[in-house]
């Protein structure tokens, strides 16, 4: 599942609470916000992943550190998917 499809799912399931369908500028605002939410997860999760991954390899720095940078590498490209939606 990409990110666009689960931005538009988002937007989707948001006309169905009010029973409308959104205009072109009502979508856009809403992308942006989930887009913005998405974000905020993102960050989060890997944060604690980058933790995690630190405490268990504590021992092994290197091994920590390259965790860290893969995971790093994911979310910039995961970032600039979501930018890619604006």
């Amino acid at each position: 599942m990409t990110l666009e499809s689960l931005t538009n799912d988002a937007v989707g399931q948001i006309e169905e609470v009010f029973s409308k369908k959104l205009t072109a500028q009502e979508t856009e605002k809403v992308s942006k916000i989930v887009e913005k939410a998405l974000i905020k997860a993102v960050t989060g999760v890997t944060k604690h992943y980058v933790d995690a991954a630190s405490l268990c390899c504590g021992p092994e720095a290197d091994m920590a550190h390259k965790i860290k940078e893969e995971v790093e590498r994911k979310k910039h490209a995961l970032f600039g998917n979501l930018i890619s939606l604006r």
